[in-house]
């Protein structure tokens, strides 16, 4: 059975080629280039220096998470696609576990292995693994939390600790401090070896899966994903009333070269086909589509986010609405 596995989910990139005798090869970079730009090459070289067809890849096998948003994706991705091409099945493990796995077997330490992968904004994601007979048990679900809250968790179990993974670095002191260990310079980042190897336990326990079936594990939303909740939550949509008409006035001056006088505006809105829908953000007008519906269909007439507000994706947002209800004036 041969595992070919990737990771790109921190600040390494690497591949792997497992079997069930050895470890046949591992190619890992950790630099400043991105990922987009090393696994690709990676896998090639690797492959090309161990002379392997890739027909005889029985598994591919990626991280699934957590970690970098933009990593993970790239890893799926490149899984995903080799997948694809060579028509084999997926395997995903989660970052986490790929972590740990790299002092499992150590033998004479006993300790708790805490892997911390930096999350930004003053967390960890985490997880708390003892070794067993037969390798090693996680303890507690996967968590992004902040490295104080780790650290007293880690202390509540009254068990020396190690922690591994890149989070250590911006929290080295904290977690010395706290009179834990940190793990070697290997140990800080997940290997692409010790993916394969857990790999090929998942793949003999019937856990491969249809590539397309595959998803990522998101602890957390993205910091691009909670800025658009935050727009969304802070605007709102309304049909017009006559007291709109001032403000579609003044949003008409500021947006167009030519524009629409409130008497056209008041006009318009009078005449029993128009409809407009306003664009407020905490309780202020900012934007305004119109519509008229003749018979069967919905001709736009204006719509316009004011100056201060243009760019945030409100415009598109408005224009749904629009669409909509012409949808539903069928």
């Amino acid at each position: 059975m041969n595992i070919l596995a990737l990771d790109s989910s921190g600040l390494a990139a690497s591949a792997a080629l497992v079997s069930e005798e050895r470890v046949m090869g591992e190619f890992f970079i950790n630099h400043k280039m991105t990922h987009s730009r090393t696994l690709m090459p990676l896998l090639e070289n690797m492959l090309n220096a161990l002379e392997f067809d890739k027909s005889d890849i029985d598994f591919i096998a990626v991280t699934s998470g957590p970690g970098s948003f933009t990593g993970l994706r790239i890893g799926m991705a490149a899984a995903k696609g080799l997948c694809a091409a060579l028509d084999k099945p997926l395997i995903t493990v989660p970052t986490l576990d790929v972590l740990a796995e790299g002092l499992e077997g150590i033998e004479g330490r006993g300790e708790l292995i805490v892997p911390v992968m930096d999350a930004r904004r003053g967390q960890v994601y985490y997880s708390m693994y003892k070794q067993e007979d037969g390798g090693l048990k996680r303890l507690c679900s996967y968590g992004a939390e902040e490295i104080e809250k780790v650290l007293e968790l880690a202390k509540e179990t009254g068990e020396k600790a190690v922690f591994v993974g890149d989070g250590v670095y911006p929290y080295e002191g904290d977690i010395m401090r706290a009179g834990f260990r940190i793990g070697n310079i290997f140990q800080t980042i997940q290997r692409a070896g010790c993916l394969g190897v857990l790999a090929l336990t998942a793949a003999k326990e019937g856990k491969a899966q249809p590539a397309k079936e595959a998803e990522l594990m998101y602890l957390r939303k993205s910091q691009a994903e909670k800025e658009l909740e935050a727009r969304k939550s802070d605007i709102s949509f309304r049909l017009m009333t006559p007291e709109d008409i001032d403000s579609i006035a003044e949003i008409e001056q500021k947006c167009f070269a030519i524009p629409w006088s409130k008497k056209m505006i008041e006009d318009d809105y009078k005449n029993g086909l128009t409809y407009y829908i306003i664009c407020e953000k905490e309780g202020k007008t900012i934007g305004y589509g119109g519509m008229w519906h003749v018979i069967n269909e919905g001709y736009i007439t204006n719509i316009a986010i004011t100056p201060g507000e243009q760019g945030k994706g409100y415009g598109r947002r408005l224009m749904n609405e629009v669409v909509k209800l012409a949808k539903e004036k069928k």
